[in-house]
């Protein structure tokens, strides 16, 4: 029953420090040698999942950023501006965006826009 609680305890802490990697460390632990073991034994043997082996994070979307850039000094300007408007604004500019899209932006941007609320009573 020792045994088992051993090898348990040390199941976990190894478990615990293959989840505590990066994205990036995962690729310095595997061999990708010809005469490597293969991918799938050196996982298991690190508790990896294959899949964080594979994965490249994506940077952000120029097109994406510029237009966040563009909504924060709009509402720097106009901080009484909600989605609708801004929407408006961002369409007479030329640019082809519409509501849904803004609404997220600004929402992941932490803004909104300033409007009177009820008074509580």
């Amino acid at each position: 029953m020792q045994k088992l609680q051993i090898d348990y305890s040390s199941r976990v802490a190894q478990k615990n420090l293959a989840s505590t990697l990066s994205c990036a460390e995962p690729e310095a632990l595997v061999d990708r040698a010809p005469d490597a073991p293969p991918l799938t034994v050196q996982t298991d043997l690190l508790t990896l999942k294959r899949t964080r082996l594979y994965y490249r994070p994506v940077g952000p979307n120029p097109v994406e950023v510029g237009l966040k850039h563009r909504i924060d000094e709009i509402y720097m300007d106009y901080p009484f501006y909600e989605s609708r408007r801004m929407t408006d604004q961002l369409q007479h500019e030329g640019h082809a965006v519409n509501r849904k899209r803004i609404q997220r932006y600004m929402w992941e941007m932490g803004i909104w826009g300033l409007a009177p609320r009820p008074a509580p009573q």
